[in-house]
């Protein structure tokens, strides 16, 4: 279990792998700025996957225009999400561990209902993921993803898990490219 003290509210990290990601990096670091959870048990730990764009870059530009918000940006050089991840896990230092990807956004109640979740005794979950595009194709696609998530019993894309756990387990396998 975690070593915070009782009554305690835990920490989450939400750590989000990117490579080559630079136009899209600002709009999932502004929805982690915009959670309704005390932003002093939030950090972002951003991982460049070998980028060739820029995306390191401006991770750091927008922790440094919002000195508020507890952001690392890390660099794991060996192209791939499980280990991407990994490399996250390992530097960040809240309870929970939240992974989103550099191309979505949280709504501003995820962090709230994902730690709900976790003091409730569920150490690890599936976030359901939503279009927010009016195209047909988006919406189709994500529902689709998510009919998978159920009927399948297949956890790809955004999930949470507790910290310790994630780590005792041995993470991700560091040969996946993909969700």
């Amino acid at each position: 279990m975690d070593s915070r003290s009782e009554g305690a509210a835990p920490s989450v990290s939400i750590i989000i792998p990117a490579r080559n990601e630079e136009r899209l990096i600002a709009a999932a670091l502004r929805s982690v700025i915009a959670q309704t959870y005390p932003g002093g048990l939030i950090e972002c730990v951003v991982v460049d996957n070998a980028s060739s764009d820029h995306t390191a870059c401006q991770a750091m530009k927008f922790a440094q225009e919002h000195p508020q918000f507890q952001c690392q940006v890390v660099s794991e050089p060996v192209p791939g999400v499980g280990g991407a991840k990994n490399r996250g896990a390992r530097v960040a230092w809240g309870d929970v561990l939240v992974f989103l990807d550099a191309d979505s956004r949280m709504e501003g109640n995820l962090v709230r209902e994902i730690v709900s979740s976790w003091d409730g005794g569920c150490q690890v979950g599936s976030i359901r993921v939503l279009a927010d595009s009016g195209r047909l194709l988006d919406r189709s696609f994500f529902a689709l993803m998510e009919v998978g998530k159920v009927a399948l019993g297949v956890r790809a894309q955004m999930l949470f898990c507790g910290r310790d756990l994630f780590l005792r387990l041995g993470g991700f396998n560091p040969e996946l490219s993909l969700g």
